[in-house]
């Protein structure tokens, strides 16, 4: 079996057409692989630019399916990684920030669900948030376990990802949550999660949050997200507030 290090030199001295990197050190690398899908439908975003908050130096770009592959260098200084997307038309979104080590294995299915321009700004007016605002929205999904390791065309294929039922908090402590109805419109009166698992926090200060998911008989993975100003934070299926197995 080839050794760690010397799939770290291949990876780094590859001319794989959707990598590109500018460091050149023997550093263990960890890849991010997903798809880049349009907001509520199953569209994918080509030509989109993925890279991550804390090492924009490593960047690519999704293909016309809407597929990346990220390659990121782990050292003792890069333990924890925001990956985000930029693409004219649609809304800058950054992921959960992932801690990662020297030797994990590679990340699949780190899909970015973006919306387009238009679409974040309906979203926005209907809780309120007006298009002016520098603080922070984050959005997960209490998402079901049964779409864990599955490929993109299943997940797209599944319908609703999400769980009812699941109540959310964040640590600190953050204002009670907008849940998204079974519609996938955000819905103030809810007090817990719809079938569709949407989970929002709105005009959130900046700093570094973990979010908790509660159920009377299910049990849901904490999330680490990053807050920035004016950063959109979508913490979304299959990571985000998933169902642990």
């Amino acid at each position: 079996m080839f050794s760690r290090s010397f799939l770290a030199f291949v990876a780094l001295t590859s001319l794989a057409a959707c990598t590109t990197s500018t460091a050149n050190t023997a550093a263990p690398v960890t890849h991010f692989k997903g798809v880049a899908y349009t907001f509520n439908t199953p569209m994918p975003i080509a030509g989109a630019t993925i890279s991550v908050a804390e090492l924009p130096q490593f960047t690519t770009t999704t293909d016309a399916n809407g597929y990346y592959d990220l390659s990121v260098e782990v050292t003792a200084d890069t333990q924890k990684v925001t990956p985000f997307i930029v693409k004219t038309g649609f809304h800058t979104i950054y992921l959960q920030t992932f801690t990662l080590h020297p030797n994990d294995a590679d990340l699949d299915h780190v899909h970015f669900q973006t919306p387009d321009d238009d679409t974040f700004f309906l979203l926005a007016s209907l809780v309120g948030v007006g298009p002016k605002t520098t603080q922070c929205q984050v959005v997960t999904t209490s998402s079901d376990k049964v779409i864990q390791g599955m490929t993109y065309e299943q997940f797209r294929d599944h319908g609703a990802h999400g769980v009812a039922g699941v109540v959310a908090t964040a640590t600190p402590t953050l204002a009670k949550p907008i849940y998204f109805n079974s519609k996938v419109v955000p819905d103030p009166k809810l007090t817990e999660s719809s079938d569709d698992g949407g989970i929002l926090w709105t005009n959130v200060p900046p700093g570094e949050y973990v979010l908790h998911g509660t159920h009377a008989t299910r049990k849901f993975a904490d999330v680490t997200i990053t807050c920035a100003p004016n950063r959109i934070v979508n913490a979304n299926p299959p990571y985000g507030m998933h169902e642990i197995p």
